[in-house]
């Protein structure tokens, strides 16, 4: 029987605990506010700030090719958001539904296999599967990579609340 704490030794874990989780909180996020404070410098070196500037921003909205990178990564979010969500919730109704399938432990192998995998693993093993049955690589497949990715992550949360 592991003995209780008294009351003193209970505030003191607490303000421990609470030290540390602040400390953690600032050490990840800390770093990130910094980055976005000198985001805002005019000075062309990162380190030095030579007063409030929106200069970068403006050259970055100026950059046609960076624009056009924008634009692709919101419609590769959007439509694979979108598709993964419809088909990852199906699969997560139909495993639901037909909890005595035979075949039911070989999909849950399959369903988990992008959340063991590492991700560039898994781009890595998409990208030679493209090229091997000859899809042209662009926006399309850049899509269809993304949806097999998060199916699964779909898939897992919708069972867990269908549970």
């Amino acid at each position: 029987m592991t003995p209780r704490l008294g009351a003193a030794n209970r505030t003191r874990m607490d303000r421990w605990l609470s030290f540390n989780g602040w400390f953690v909180f600032a050490f990840l996020y800390l770093p990130i506010f910094v980055v976005m404070l000198f985001s805002f410098s005019g000075a062309s070196n990162v380190g030095i700030w030579g007063g409030f500037s929106l200069r970068w921003y403006e050259r970055m909205f100026g950059n046609a090719q960076l624009l056009n990178a924008l634009e692709n990564s919101l419609v590769v979010a959007l439509w694979s958001t979108i598709v993964a969500t419809i088909f990852g919730t199906a699969a997560a109704l139909a495993l639901d539904r037909y909890r005595k399938w035979i075949s039911r432990g070989a999909f849950d192998a399959i369903l988990y296999l992008p959340v063991i995998i590492p991700d560039v693993t898994m781009a890595v093993m998409l990208l030679l599967w493209f090229t091997q049955i000859g899809l042209p690589l662009g926006r399309p497949s850049i899509m269809l990579a993304h949806i097999a990715f998060n199916i699964s992550f779909v898939a897992i949360v919708v069972r867990s609340r269908l549970a």
